[in-house]
């Protein structure tokens, strides 16, 4: 009998909950323990949980075995290991890799850059959701995330279990020194309003879910359309906005593909008509800002349409 997992840490009026939700997605592809998952979206609270409808009648506890298991091969991802980051890239190193890659490995290169050059130097047009400056590699921030989850033992903090348990099953409690790269609000720290210049402060995140959002990447691939288009993203006169659909009805990978790519959850004013014909409950933005030169960010999320 199909069962539903209630993870309720999960909401999706947080871009980083949403693409969370969208990253146990694309692991459960790989996972066998995982086959025929489904994801929606419940009212919780003043906002929406996900819920998850499996094919066999499996513990919340296993669910998240289950999704643990597939870290064995943090450590040999070829999508976090061609470069340190993807803004340093130029176009003939990302043709070749391209050239070179299988479909897994290209479905992620395409969700990490479109070859747009972006300077004189021929450099790849990165995807909005690549908000490093500075020193940041976002590339190699990944890959040592995703080997530090991997062989974490809860000597000295959380074990791997505790820290998927608070990422999908709620509350966080942002006690983990982890950047949650731009895609979280609510860990924006604003000079003017922080006791400490930001860059004294220690990160506040909630690591296990910043890494499940970036195993949601190739939801967002990237393309040209006189300039760089990238899914799920609202551009107009120099703004930007990630825009994400809630829906009511289990739905399967590809499923969700197509309402990630559905044109009017894009447009100025999403048909509610349209909407409603499709199953999808609410539409949530987040635009992104760049407040000063060593921070990008998505800032609060709006009600784009219900």
């Amino acid at each position: 009998m199909p069962r539903i997992i209630e993870a309720n840490g999960l909401r999706a009026d947080n871009p980083l909950g949403f693409m969370a939700a969208l990253g146990i997605m694309q692991v459960a592809r790989r996972v066998e323990k995982l086959p025929a998952v489904k994801l929606y979206w419940c009212p919780f609270g003043s906002s929406y949980a996900a819920r998850f409808q499996v094919a066999t009648d499996l513990a919340d506890e296993d669910f998240l075995k289950a999704l643990i298991s597939d870290l064995s091969n943090a450590n040999g991802r070829a999508e976090f290991l061609w470069a340190p980051a993807i803004k340093s890239v130029k176009q003939p190193q990302f043709r070749e890799v391209l050239m070179q890659a299988d479909d897994a490995l290209a479905e992620w290169l395409s969700a990490f850059a479109s070859e747009l050059a972006k300077d004189d130097e021929d450099f790849v047009e990165a995807t909005p959701l690549d908000m490093s400056v500075s020193a940041q590699k976002f590339l190699d921030g990944a890959f040592k995330l995703g080997t530090s989850l991997g062989r974490s033992k809860g000597k000295r903090g959380p074990t791997t279990f505790d820290s998927y348990e608070e990422a999908v099953f709620g509350p966080w409690k942002y006690e983990d020194d982890q950047h949650s790269l731009g895609w979280d609000p609510s860990t924006l720290k604003m000079g003017a309003f922080t006791f400490k210049a930001p860059t004294a402060l220690a990160n506040t995140g909630v690591r296990a879910a910043v890494w499940l959002a970036i195993e949601s990447l190739p939801y967002f691939q990237c393309a040209y359309e006189g300039g760089l288009a990238t899914t799920a993203w609202h551009v107009k006169k120099g703004t930007s906005e990630f825009r994400w659909p809630i829906w009511n009805e289990p739905s399967g990978h590809e499923v969700i593909q197509a309402m990630l790519g559905w044109s009017e959850l894009v447009s100025a004013e999403p048909d509610r008509g349209e909407m409603a014909a499709r199953g999808i409950s609410a539409i949530f933005g987040s635009a992104k800002v760049k407040p000063n030169k060593y921070l990008v960010t998505l800032r609060q999320t709006r009600l784009v349409a219900a």
